[in-house]
């Protein structure tokens, strides 16, 4: 705390002299004004006590001497006094209705007995026990009349030496110590995703299509509100109680993002985040396939590995797709159609788990990514499925004989 000494006078004005290095000392002058502030509000310091000491005016600020005004009870009279004026600072926590404390003037007509060599409180703002020679008796805010009277009641109950107990002041109530913010909510574990082909009321996926996801954060407590924090920023966001989905109003960029929300309560006080939800919003489909080149036919007689022929016996043809991009899962269609079908990664084939009919067949595949977005289709491979004998044909009626004197090209 920075104080400063102010001296007025009608003559010279107003002068300011910093109070540093402990205790300053001036002497009193008759028609000067002093005053002690706190460089910092311009009002007297919180803590501020002024005390006859002898003929001086002692004034301590949180228990430490900081100035003595010499001889303001022997260099000036009531006639022709000097003055310490307190000018007290609004308590913050009276509101706004409060009235400003009244400035206090002290002048040599306080306390204005012979015995120069008691000590007197004049003005407590705070009064050690050990130092309350007056049974208490607090004179803040009081004008220069009634810290006459008080002091002269002091007298009379000194002279009088009667052995009351002293009655102590009162300890000012404290006020009521601010409610805590909420504390900071548990993670969420889950999220909505109600886009794509993929969905899920609580995904635990590490990707999705949805770049709106409604974070799954349950009932909040009550009279409070909940913000969504994307990547350390709050977002606009809406809150379902019914489900309990916090879900961002605008769409998420693409991409990977720590996902965090608060709750605020009535008096605006905002708890800490709760942990992240790691969310990657991918919403671009895997680049289309190649066409397959060749499948694999491994029924009858007729087979090979990598066949290109236009037919086969093979009803369930394991389709050469190769190695599939990172992440992603292959799809087999049939004229156009998805059908079930399983992957080797080992030899790269796609083979349909039901046989297919007889017949001709376009045959392609597309990958889907782990959020759910599906590439385009492949060019398309043609099979024509066989597995049908032909005919037993009819027995031979005549055989050729070209050998020998007798031949004949029809021979029975």
């Amino acid at each position: 705390m920075s104080l400063i000494l102010i001296q007025k006078t009608a003559s010279q004005g107003a002068t300011q002299t910093p109070i540093e290095g402990g205790k300053q000392q001036v002497l009193a002058q008759a028609g000067t004004r002093y005053e002690v502030i706190d460089k910092a509000t311009g009002k007297a310091p919180a803590k501020l006590v002024v005390k006859r000491v002898g003929p001086d005016l002692r004034v301590e600020v949180d228990g430490e001497p900081v100035l003595d005004v010499q001889k303001f009870y022997g260099e000036t009279s009531p006639s022709n006094p000097a003055y310490f004026d307190i000018n007290q600072a609004v308590d913050p926590d009276a509101g706004e209705a409060a009235a400003a404390p009244p400035t206090v003037t002290i002048t040599p007509a306080t306390a204005p007995w012979d015995a120069i060599d008691d000590t007197f409180l004049l003005f407590p703002s705070a009064l050690p026990a050990a130092e309350s020679n007056m049974g208490g008796l607090l004179l803040a805010g009081l004008g220069v009349a009634a810290l006459g009277a008080a002091a002269a009641a002091y007298k009379h109950h000194r002279d009088s030496k009667e052995d009351e107990a002293p009655v102590m002041p009162v300890a000012p109530t404290k006020p009521p110590e601010p409610s805590p913010a909420p504390k900071a909510p548990s993670a969420p574990n889950s999220f909505a995703d109600n886009v794509g082909k993929v969905q899920s009321p609580n995904s635990t996926a590490p990707t999705t299509d949805d770049s709106t996801p409604g974070i799954n954060i349950g009932t909040i407590p009550a009279d409070t509100t909940p913000k969504l924090y994307v990547d350390g920023k709050e977002t606009p966001a809406t809150y379902d109680p019914k489900t309990g989905a916090l879900t961002p109003d605008t769409p998420l960029t693409e991409g990977p993002h720590d996902v965090t929300y608060t709750v605020t309560d009535s008096a605006g006080k905002e708890s800490q985040p709760s942990g992240p939800i790691v969310i990657t919003v991918d919403i671009t489909a895997p680049a289309t396939p190649a066409a397959p080149g060749s499948y694999v036919d491994n029924v009858g007689k007729v087979q090979n590995p990598t066949s290109t022929a236009p037919a086969t016996d093979d009803s369930t043809p394991g389709i050469n797709i190769g190695t599939i991009p990172a992440d992603t899962t292959p799809k087999l269609y049939v004229d156009g159609k998805e059908v079930p079908a399983t992957y080797e990664p080992k030899t790269g084939t796609l083979t349909p788990d039901t046989p297919l009919t007889e017949g001709p067949h376009d045959i392609t595949y597309t990958v889907t990514d782990l959020a759910g977005n599906e590439s385009l289709p492949s060019g398309p491979i043609v099979i024509t499925v066989d597995i049908t004998a032909p005919a037993t044909p009819a027995a031979p009626g005549s055989y050729v004989d070209n050998v020998g004197k007798v031949q004949n090209p029809t021979s029975t």
